[in-house]
């Protein structure tokens, strides 16, 4: 008989024996393979989609970080799981020997056996994917607010076949070097060398405990550009924290058991959980390595949903209206285009719920010869505080001969407030060249965040007005420098 026959019916006739081992490593596919899918979905193209390169870049690479982290615990989950299998086979491999097998044939033997669980625990761990993939796009479509239709991408059906069986097959090569030229009597010994009783540690359980504590308390109050530098230590402090609260107080449930003689004595209890508290110690591992796993594929999903939600928010890149028409020139009167675009957005289903009109100004700074000119959108503070308070936002109150200069972007956190250190006006005063003559505004404030979209229209700097001297500006200024914002909220925009 062939060596591989052999191989493949003792799999047939011992199907119970490998059935743990096959489900561990078809969970780590399955994982993966979800993952793979959902960043392969044709409504999760970072390509195609809008936004600035940095954010998209970022997306990107937290895409291929989480699947990098899954991999690596993949590793380590199928790694421990083939290095549990291999040291329960001990007897076997010693009848082997005695039966005539050499170390060469018994690793051949080894090596197919693994070759084949590996290819039906990919195809079954695909195919589970397959199965629950609909169910995960469904949560992510409540979190990101998109449309996922089932969608099947061959993309990570062939990286998940290529990565896992690359995967199996170099860990099943490494644990056969791990095969000791034991004696034969040794080896069929194996099962019955006696076992340390694994012993609960007070210590080890109080910091996994602590390591929770301070893992999720930072993850929680944790905001901001500080969420991307947090991440990798959060990560790593929770699964230390995971392994050691799985290896301790799995060893202290267990005892706890074993010390009730009410349940101890009861039928077959005691022989039942003797055994169960020696091969505890592996069984935790396993768990905590599926739980890692588990964890952190949703976490890296959340990674996904963070950038979607939160990275225009972090980069400054968040914008007050869904579209914008600028009217300047010869297009002040026209008005047309507006309800043109309305009519077209209507007869695609997109309503729109408010269009907000600013009229403002496009005034330079005046600077000293040699100097470039800034150029500012300017604006009053009635108008200001309507789309403010449209927008939840503060409040201003602009005295005369004053201006406040409003940032676009959003880029501090809610308890950090503008100081002279993370001001980006470095003037305490400017002058603006208001039809033809310089005028002096003293800097009152700086508040950061947009309330109308000016960086998508080719302004990057605004400046509040008090009415009076808005009026005043109204005036003195020539057509070509009126500018007209039209700004639109639109209903659903995101699914259309």
């Amino acid at each position: 008989m062939k060596i591989s026959n052999m191989a493949l019916k003792n799999i047939k006739g011992n199907m119970y024996r490998y059935i743990m081992y096959y489900l561990s490593n078809s969970f780590a596919v399955t994982a993966f393979f979800i993952f793979a899918n959902f960043i392969f979905h044709p409504a999760i193209d970072l390509k195609s989609c809008e936004g600035h390169a940095i954010a998209k870049m970022g997306a990107a690479n937290g895409m291929i970080i989480s699947q990098v982290i899954i991999v690596i615990f993949s590793v380590l989950f199928v790694g421990y799981s083939t290095s549990i299998f291999l040291k329960s086979r001990g007897k076997e491999f010693g009848l082997l020997s005695l039966y005539g097998m050499t170390r060469k044939q018994i690793k051949k033997y080894l090596l197919i056996e693994n070759t084949f669980i590996s290819i039906l625990s990919i195809a079954t761990g695909i195919l589970t994917g397959v199965v629950f993939s609909k169910l995960f796009f469904m949560i992510m479509e409540g979190f990101l607010n998109i449309k996922l239709p089932l969608h099947i991408s061959f993309k990570a059906i062939g990286l998940t076949t290529i990565i896992f069986f690359a995967l199996f097959e170099i860990i099943s090569i490494f644990m056969l070097f791990r095969i000791k030229n034991k004696e034969i009597i040794e080896q069929v010994k194996s099962s019955k060398v006696p076992k340390t009783i694994p012993e609960f540690s007070k210590g080890k359980a109080i910091l996994g405990v602590v390591l929770l504590i301070i893992g999720y308390t930072v993850a929680w109050f944790v905001e901001g550009i500080l969420v991307p530098l947090a991440m990798i230590p959060v990560v790593l402090i929770v699964i230390a924290a995971t392994y050691f609260l799985f290896t301790q107080f799995s060893v202290a449930i267990a005892n706890k058991i074993l010390n009730n003689e009410n349940i101890l004595y009861k039928k077959t209890n005691m022989v039942a959980y003797s055994q169960m508290i020696f091969k505890l110690q592996d069984t935790a591992k396993v768990l905590f390595l599926a739980s890692v796993l588990g964890t952190i594929t949703f976490s890296a999903t959340g990674t996904i949903y963070s950038f979607y939600t939160e990275v225009s928010r972090i980069t400054g890149l968040e914008t007050a209206h869904e579209m914008v028409i600028v009217q300047k020139g010869d297009t002040l009167a026209d008005n047309e285009v507006i309800r043109n675009v309305e009519r077209k957005l209507e007869d695609n289903n997109i309503k729109v719920r408010q269009i907000y009109r600013v009229e403002g100004r496009s005034i330079s700074s005046v600077v000293k010869e040699g100097e470039e000119p800034q150029e500012f959108f300017v604006m009053s503070n009635s108008d200001y505080n309507r789309l403010a308070k449209t927008l939840g936002k503060k409040l201003v109150n602009v005295k005369e001969n004053q201006v406040i200069y409003n940032h676009p972007y959003n880029d501090l956190t809610e308890s950090e407030e503008v100081n002279d250190e993370n001001r980006k006006a470095k003037w305490d005063e400017i002058g603006l060249n208001i039809g033809g003559d310089a005028k002096k505004f003293k800097l009152e404030e700086e508040i950061h965040g947009q309330v109308i979209a000016v960086s998508t229209v080719g302004y990057s700097k605004v400046l509040i007005l008090n009415d009076r001297d808005f009026d005043k500006v109204l005036k003195s200024t020539n057509k070509e420098d009126v500018v007209v914002y039209n700004g639109m909220n639109l209903e659903n925009w995101k699914r259309s």
